[in-house]
């Protein structure tokens, strides 16, 4: 049990789950935002800054938490195992992650910049820790991101159609 809203759950790879959201208590254990269950006690991790999350993947051997962070200055949170890190995927005057989806190695966040002309959706990639555009901006935020047949397929509210290289999304 949580006082407050989840908005992520994510079964790990060890086979416990993460809850992540608006919750200041998991199971009577004090946490600001994430804990993660054992199938017996929640553990906190850390406490969130203030926003929603909207996607959780866990990558690399970590968790990352997407989202609408601190005003939409941050977008992504990473958790290194005692403190939550923030980076901006889509650094701009309002920056939101809305889907993280990995291939292998690869990493993948689709989201929203906003900027003074209005709002941009996309998907990015990391490349060598700088994130780049993936094809081109489509005109309606992206909900969810999956590989099938080699190609990224995102959808959402959008009705643009695009393709590019191997990495395309339709």
């Amino acid at each position: 049990r949580t006082n407050g809203e989840v908005q992520e759950v994510l079964r790990l790879t060890n086979g416990n789950l993460l809850v992540a959201g608006s919750l200041a208590d998991a199971g009577g254990a004090a946490c600001n935002g994430a804990a993660i269950w054992n199938g017996t006690s929640y553990t906190p991790l850390g406490a969130l800054p203030d926003g929603r999350v909207n996607c959780a993947l866990e990558f690399d051997g970590g968790i990352l938490l997407g989202g609408y962070f601190n005003n939409g200055a941050t977008d992504l949170l990473r958790w290194n195992g005692t403190t939550w890190t923030e980076d901006a995927v889509f650094a701009s005057k309002s920056a939101e992650v809305t889907a993280l989806h990995a291939l292998g190695t690869q990493l993948y966040a689709a989201g929203a910049s906003e900027g003074f002309v209005g709002t941009d959706y996309g998907v990015r990639t990391l490349v060598s820790g700088n994130w780049q555009p993936v094809a081109t901006v489509l005109n309606g935020p992206i909900q969810a991101l999956e590989h099938f047949n080699d190609v990224l397929v995102a959808a959402g509210e959008f009705t643009d159609e695009f393709l590019q290289d191997d990495d395309a999304l339709m």
